[in-house]
């Protein structure tokens, strides 16, 4: 009887209460949340300093008179198209411009910062020619050369060797130079693929590229809610991830950011009750442990 009471209570509250209307908090109480069209979570932030964990994470939300705002990390002035809480990265928007002989570029300088260049970027060369890599020290870390043949038909759609050429860069690069050996100028940059398909003549004036961003000491945030380490080639930890608990979301690297959710009770029911089917009836019996009720119900606090 009192199992049966306890199950139509439970039931009835999935009827009865209903999730708030109010997404779980991005940013720090007191701090701006957005951008524009781009969502700025903590340890991100916007304005004053206690908005943002440390100063490679200031954003500045810079106006236009005829578009809509846009957030651009201070630190380096690279345009924010999207932040990861999830996957720690933030894809930012870099420009494009042509490289030649004797005149390198060098990317922004990320030595220091919370920042690494991701190795899920390709180093893109395009032209009739061939472009080199370069980390800090000056030693090659990629390259690549392009095929040209007047005779080949170009394919547009993507970058196989024909007037274009790419491959991955390796991981933990903060700063790099791209150079070019040959007599013609190419078009050498990083691209992000994910966010936007290689396609068509590869005139961008800018490019999507992915930056890891790092947490580096696991005691700024709640222990508990540590979920990932990163290592470097060495084996050490230089970054630590974060997530809400099991039926929880927000942001979890700030207080009272994770909101339980309701539909926790869907996936509690099957242990907090065992159902027992015989050729006449069916019966209820309570599952014997008592760490269900704790994990399962947990989410009732709602917020951590």
């Amino acid at each position: 009887m009192v199992v049966e009471l306890v199950l139509v209570l439970l039931i009835s509250s999935l009827w009865l209460m209903e999730p708030s209307a109010a997404a779980p908090p991005m940013a720090k109480h007191g701090c701006t949340d957005s951008c524009g069209a781009v969502t700025v979570p903590y340890p991100f932030g916007i304005g004053a300093e206690q908005c943002y964990l440390e100063k490679g994470f200031e954003i500045t939300c810079k106006e236009s008179a005829n578009n809509p705002p846009k957030p651009f990390l201070t630190r380096f002035d690279l345009e924010v198209l999207s932040i990861s809480l999830e996957n720690q990265n933030v894809t930012v928007n870099v420009p494009v411009v042509p490289i030649c002989r004797g005149n390198p570029w060098r990317s922004a300088n990320l030595t220091g910062s919370p920042f690494r260049f991701s190795a899920s970027n390709s180093f893109i060369v395009t032209g009739c020619g061939n472009a080199l890599l370069t980390n800090q020290s000056g030693a090659i870390v990629g390259g690549c050369t392009t095929t040209c043949n007047s005779s080949i038909i170009i394919d547009t759609d993507g970058c196989y060797g024909i007037y274009c050429c790419q491959v991955l860069i390796p991981s933990g690069l903060t700063i790099f130079n791209i150079k070019t050996t040959t007599e013609e100028c190419t078009r050498s940059f990083l691209w992000y693929s994910a966010h936007s398909p290689i396609s068509g003549d590869f005139s961008n004036s800018s490019t999507p590229v992915l930056l890891d961003w790092m947490i580096k000491s696991p005691d700024i945030f709640p222990r508990e809610r540590l979920s990932s380490t990163w290592g470097d080639a060495n084996g050490s930890v230089i970054s630590y991830g974060y997530s809400c608990p099991t039926y929880y979301e927000g942001n979890p690297y700030i207080s009272n950011g994770c909101e339980g959710t309701y539909n926790f009770l869907l996936h509690s029911l099957p242990n907090l009750f065992t159902m027992k089917f015989s050729r006449h009836d069916v019966t209820w019996g309570v599952a014997p442990s008592k760490q269900c009720l704790v994990d399962c119900l947990a989410p009732l606090t709602f917020m951590r």
